[in-house]
């Protein structure tokens, strides 16, 4: 069964891998974790995991369409976000 994604949940992923985080220029032979986000849908919601990322101390990368009416980059209200 699936079921909808939450942010306590998303806490919860942050949490499990915490001290793992890495920037692409920091990667090593040890483990660690690359977090990407391809935006598709909605800016709200990248700029609240964003906001959850910052509280968390966890830097991640945020990849944006710039022609799709939905998510369009380019828009105010969207572009007040990124």
């Amino acid at each position: 069964m699936i079921s909808k994604f939450s942010y306590s949940e998303y806490k919860d992923v942050l949490k499990a891998f915490e001290g793992k985080w890495k920037m692409f220029h920091e990667v090593s032979d040890q483990p660690f974790v690359l977090m990407r986000h391809d935006v598709e849908f909605s800016v709200h919601r990248a700029y609240t995991l964003g906001k959850i990322e910052v509280e968390n101390s966890v830097k991640s990368t945020y990849n944006f369409q710039v022609s799709c009416e939905t998510y369009n980059i380019a828009s105010n209200i969207n572009s007040e976000k990124v």
